[in-house]
């Protein structure tokens, strides 16, 4: 199979390039916007634009360690990109690890440029709230979960998983001649 065959890994680039544009974007608009803990209402009391930058991991977890979620964060982008190549997704699965890099590289550049990253979409009810997060958490929240729907149905991600007939090309029993 040659590599156009397999999904050039174009499409990922573009919705990664696309999603941090958009995710860099709304953080700049924020910070430009409000003062750090400002909150507006949006929708009530359900959901709020509130600035707050976030020096640990997800949900707020681990704040001492702005390093090493930096390192781990260059990490996942490294891996993510091997990936891209080693392991060519095919239709949806592209915009998926588009999705998973563009959020990635979102959030690394926030703790490159901050040493913590910018959070703003709050949603909840009085002060029972759900933690504080961005574009970027969306992008791999949803990434992850389009990886997983894809990697249930019979399609599959990666070129090469199932041929055109439906038949797995790894399976010996599908081959012709057995």
């Amino acid at each position: 199979m040659s590599r156009s065959d397999r999904g050039a890994p174009w499409t990922t680039f573009l919705v990664a390039a696309g999603l941090v544009l958009l995710d860099q974007s709304a953080k700049t608009i924020v910070e430009r916007s409000y003062a750090l803990g400002e909150s507006t209402r949006v929708m009530g009391d359900f959901f709020r634009l509130t600035h707050v930058q976030n020096p640990g991991g997800a949900f707020g977890l681990f704040r001492g360690a702005g390093d090493a979620f930096t390192a781990l964060s260059v990490f996942a982008v490294v891996l993510l990109l091997a990936a891209v190549w080693r392991y060519p997704a095919v239709g949806a699965g592209r915009v998926a690890y588009g999705l998973v890099l563009g959020g990635a590289l979102g959030n690394l550049i926030d703790r490159i440029r901050l040493e913590r990253v910018v959070d703003f979409l709050d949603f909840g009810f009085g002060d029972l709230r759900w933690p504080v997060f961005n574009v970027a958490d969306i992008a791999v929240v949803v990434g992850v979960g389009l990886f997983l729907l894809l990697s249930l149905g019979r399609g599959g991600v990666h070129a090469g998983e199932v041929r055109p007939d439906g038949e797995d090309e790894n399976d010996p029993e599908g081959a012709p001649g057995s």
